[in-house]
Parts: C-alpha cells; sequence; structure tokens
C-alpha cells in the first residue's frame, strides 16, 4: 500500500507493533500518523501533527517516533525543537504537550 498524503518528502516511517499505527515524518513541516481499522485492511492518515491545528513544527520533521511502552510520539525537527505528543485515550487526536 502507499501511503499518500505528504506535500514533500517523507523523512522517516516509524511503525508501533502495540497498536499497528504507522507515523511518518516529512519535510512539508508535518508528522501524520497512519492507522487501520482491522487486520489485513487498508492504512489511513488518522491526524496530521502540524502548526496549524497544533502547536506544530516551523521547519523540516526530520524524525518521528513512537515511546517505548507508551502511545506518546517524539517528533524532532530542524527548526531545532523536539516535541512530544501525547493522547488521552486510545482513538483520541494527539496534542503536543512538551517543547
Amino acid at each position: 500500500q502507499i501511503l499518500s498524503g505528504h506535500k514533500n518528502y517523507v523523512m522517516v516511517a516509524s511503525y508501533t507493533p502495540g497498536t499497528a499505527d504507522i507515523i511518518t515524518a516529512s519535510s512539508d513541516r508535518t508528522a501524520k500518523v497512519w492507522s487501520r481499522p482491522s487486520e489485513g485492511a487498508q492504512y489511513a492518515c488518522v491526524q496530521t501533527l502540524d502548526g496549524q491545528i497544533l502547536s506544530g513544527h516551523k521547519n523540516y520533521v526530520m524524525v518521528a517516533s513512537y515511546t517505548p511502552g507508551t502511545a506518546d510520539i517524539i517528533t524532532a525537527s530542524s527548526d531545532r525543537t523536539a516535541k512530544v505528543w501525547s493522547r488521552p485515550s486510545e482513538g483520541a487526536q494527539y496534542a503536543c504537550v512538551q517543547t
């Protein structure tokens, strides 16, 4: 399956075994969370982590990764910041909780 949606180069993609979600980071200044409703189903973008809705990065997102043992996401950007994104429960939207 091709995951389409970024407007520029995808820098990295990370997979989390616990939920089978994928996070991608792009030079379009966003990270995207991809999920699928069930095994074998197609992945779809369920949230874009960016500066329009959330307090996102101002430049390329170079790295995005899930933190071990949690559903938190860490992103790092060429704007010289790293951000921690968290959500209160499974299926809820991520929000930036620390820069």
